[in-house]
């Protein structure tokens, strides 16, 4: 079973992941999209780890017709009425028939698993024979200074980690690998596996819009709520300013590993 204390922190997080995280997030799920190795076009394709909806309308815009999955209710619940049908629930026990899905779309939702492969198991599972499973991870060598550099800041108006993300980093790194990624899903039984392994450049060379996403993630999100507006604006500002010290024209190229095969 999925921790459900991460639905909880990404729920509680939903507008400020939309606004900030998604920067980075929505063209990353875009690239993902775009690995399938058959057109989604006319496809009815499951979103898996659906949050707010960024996966989804990379899927609509190669005309898939979407079913959404997520933990968090708050996720799904952001801006609901433009949202495809969807259900809360845990990544290890999905609330569709086997073989229901032409595809599945999972991005960054195994690196929250203890058991990714248990996890690539069901995503085959409801997908039908011949149907194409796409699923993403960060790298294990993706650490960007700038994400330091922000951080930095937070931890000196007295952020600490919430114990949920320590446990999350945790489990982050067993699918950084192409290898990784690609013992995992022979190991969940499917086939035709292509992985990739390398950054995706994100066009964002605006500092301000780099301290956006990244407080934009939960645990730093809900750390800023928690802050009096006054210090909210405060951090933003310092973390603009950090972010242009160490580089006066920052760029984002996050380190991904894309996983798109076949279930048999």
């Amino acid at each position: 079973m999925a921790d459900l204390r991460v639905g909880e922190l990404y729920g509680a997080s939903a507008a400020a992941w939309a606004g900030g995280a998604e920067l980075v997030y929505g063209p990353l799920a875009a690239a993902l999209v775009a690995t399938s190795p058959v057109a989604l076009e006319g496809g009815t394709v499951g979103d898996v780890g659906a949050g707010t909806g960024a996966g989804s309308r990379a899927l609509r815009a190669v005309g898939a017709r979407v079913v959404a999955v997520d933990l968090s209710w708050g996720m799904l619940a952001h801006e609901r009425s433009s949202r495809p049908p969807c259900a809360v629930a845990d990544v290890l026990a999905l609330p569709l028939r086997d073989g229901g899905l032409d595809a599945v779309l999972a991005p960054f939702v195994l690196n929250h698993l203890a058991a990714p492969i248990d996890g690539l198991g069901e995503l085959a599972r409801i997908t039908r024979s011949g149907g194409t499973v796409l699923a993403s991870t960060f790298s294990e060598h993706d650490r960007s200074p700038l994400k330091d550099v922000i951080d930095g800041v937070v931890v000196r108006h007295g952020f600490e980690p919430p114990p949920i993300y320590l446990w999350m980093r945790a489990q982050a790194d067993r699918l950084g690998s192409a290898d990784a990624m690609r013992a995992a899903a022979e190991a969940a039984g499917l086939q035709t596996i292509d992985v990739i392994e390398g950054p995706v450049d994100i066009d964002i060379t605006d500092a301000s819009v780099v301290v956006r996403y990244r407080l934009g993630m939960p645990h730093l999100a809900s750390f800023l709520a928690s802050r009096p507006e006054v210090e909210q604006e405060a951090i933003v500002d310092e973390a603009v300013a950090a972010v242009l010290a160490h580089d006066g024209a920052p760029s984002l190229a996050p380190a991904v590993v894309f996983l798109a095969a076949r279930v048999g």
